[in-house]
């Protein structure tokens, strides 16, 4: 009997610790989107093309997908970056940053 509860014990302990590792990627995931994100929206709000932002945001987060979109003085960025969980699916992590255009008044 104590094998038996050892055996379910120690595949419960692999599980637990599995979610906690996929938790722990899911927020570096989604804080390195978060961050590549509000750096684009720099670059674009201080001038440079898009071309360049999205080549950099490319060369941070391989795969991820850029949206830039202007409105009313405001640069919205938004950045979606795949993320591959360890012994989970795939999922996508999103993160938008709006900063205001140099030389744009309110």
């Amino acid at each position: 009997m104590v094998t038996a509860e050892t055996a379910i014990a120690a595949v419960a302990a692999v599980a637990v610790f599995a979610l906690l590792l996929g938790g722990i990627e899911f927020i570096v995931g989604n804080t390195r989107a978060s961050q590549t994100a509000g750096a684009a929206a720099r670059q674009v709000a201080r001038g440079d093309s898009r071309e360049s932002v999205t080549a950099n945001v490319g060369r941070a987060i391989p795969g991820a997908s850029v949206d830039i979109r202007d409105a009313g003085g405001l640069t919205e960025v938004r950045v979606d970056a795949p993320l591959t969980l360890p012994f989970g699916p795939r999922v996508t992590v999103s993160a938008t940053s709006r900063v205001r255009r140099e030389g744009a008044e309110w």
